[in-house]
């Protein structure tokens, strides 16, 4: 049983580690936020993610420790814009996401045209935490 894995942008670039095919992590994990992700990367990649990392909630507050080496790798990207005419909250565009696979994840990969990299479709073949 494969695990799939929303890893934020923002949380990679704040204190994440590189990420590449091959890496072994232990993440500790959330459940996803599927209404967001559908908008922002499509409702049929959203329902397939089954764990999202946080690197900056409370351990306790978290679901579950990953652990398992990386065996596939896509950097996402959105567009975003107002929910309403006039609006000054911006959030992901429903249509707009796209997935791009790639070789490393730093959190700083360049943003494909019109849109922004927002994070990362991690697949993992998970292994038993550490104890």
């Amino acid at each position: 049983m494969s695990v799939r894995v929303w890893v934020a942008a923002w949380q990679l670039q704040c204190c994440g580690e590189v990420v590449r095919p091959g890496s072994v992590v232990e993440w500790q994990c959330g459940e996803p936020d599927h209404d967001w992700l559908a908008n922002a990367v499509g409702p049929d990649v959203a329902a397939g993610i089954t764990h999202a990392e946080e690197h900056h909630g409370d351990p306790s507050d978290t679901g579950a420790t990953v652990r398992g080496t990386v065996t596939g790798l896509d950097a996402a990207f959105c567009r975003f814009g107002p929910t309403e005419a006039g609006g000054s909250v911006l959030h992901p565009v429903r249509g707009s996401g796209s997935l791009r696979p790639v070789t490393t994840a730093t959190g700083r990969e360049q943003d494909a045209p019109g849109t922004s990299l927002i994070g990362y479709v991690v697949d993992l073949a998970p292994q038993a935490p550490t104890p």
